[in-house]
């Protein structure tokens, strides 16, 4: 069972659950489900970057092109997007680089291969634990990865003076 982690947020019926084969099972679908969610949210990062990237760097888009091409955007693959926004972004801190391309191997670890090589770990509390360490610390950079994103295209739209069509989701308001 781990250690104590009420400090955490966690709830005593939550914790208790982890004293269980089924609720450490449970738990560990739970956590890839939040990952997963969060692979998709670092995958939206980079569609948003880029939809906003080529407003600003092609011509004026009319509303209808603009929408077109974000749908084209969300037709393609995570690792699409990232090499694309890496062809039009120089990353000054090579952390950040490496933070990206960690992010996207882990995407795709977790969605293709993850069960399918660490399926074993669902046998024992050990792996069970350990799955749950891994999954916990997949989410984390993901999200960071989302963070690094969606800063560089507030830092765009910010200092190119140009409207960030995202900007409710930090600031409230459309512009």
């Amino acid at each position: 069972m781990p250690s104590d982690n009420r400090g955490a947020g966690y709830s005593d019926e939550s914790l208790r659950m982890l004293e269980t084969d089924e609720g450490q099972s449970n738990a560990v679908f739970a956590c890839f489900g939040s990952a997963a969610q969060h692979a998709q949210l670092f995958e939206q990062a980079l569609a948003r970057f880029l939809s906003v990237y080529n407003r600003i760097a092609s011509d004026p888009l009319s509303l209808e092109d603009f929408d077109d091409y974000e749908g084209k955007l969300k037709k393609k693959t995570m690792g699409w997007l990232l090499r694309e926004l890496q062809e039009h972004v120089t990353l000054s801190d090579p952390l950040a680089a490496e933070r990206l391309d960690r992010a996207l191997e882990l995407r795709n670890h977790l969605m293709h291969a993850f069960f399918l090589e660490r399926g074993d770990g669902l046998k024992s509390e050990a792996g069970r634990m350990n799955l749950l360490r891994e999954l916990t610390s997949t989410e984390h950079l993901l999200d960071s990865a989302r963070i690094t994103v969606n800063a560089m295209r507030i830092a765009m739209c910010r200092t190119l003076r140009v409207p960030d069509p995202f900007a409710a989701d930090y600031s409230g308001d459309a512009g």
